[in-house]
């Protein structure tokens, strides 16, 4: 992450390594460490750190809820699941 970028900016780059964290845990059909990843981090160290974890948590949270809702299939993620 660059010095430069805003909160927001933060956040979004956060969000989008989320939602690639939760699409590789749906194509391989695992549970990932992502949340208990960000329960077991030091408490940010500032203002953009903390956005990027947040950002990180909702895009995780909200690719899995999407997909388990059918508004998301595995044809819609970067890459499609082993053996497909």
């Amino acid at each position: 992450m660059e010095g430069g970028m805003s909160r927001h900016e933060r956040y979004n780059e956060g969000w989008h390594e989320g939602r690639r964290w939760a699409e590789n845990d749906l194509r391989n059909h695992h549970a990932s460490d992502v949340l208990d990843f960000l329960r077991d981090v030091a408490p940010p160290a500032n203002d953009n750190q903390r956005a990027w974890d947040l950002g990180l948590a909702r895009g995780y949270r909200d690719t899995v809820a999407r997909f388990d809702s059918g508004e998301l299939t595995w044809e819609m993620f970067d890459a499609a699941p082993l053996g497909r």
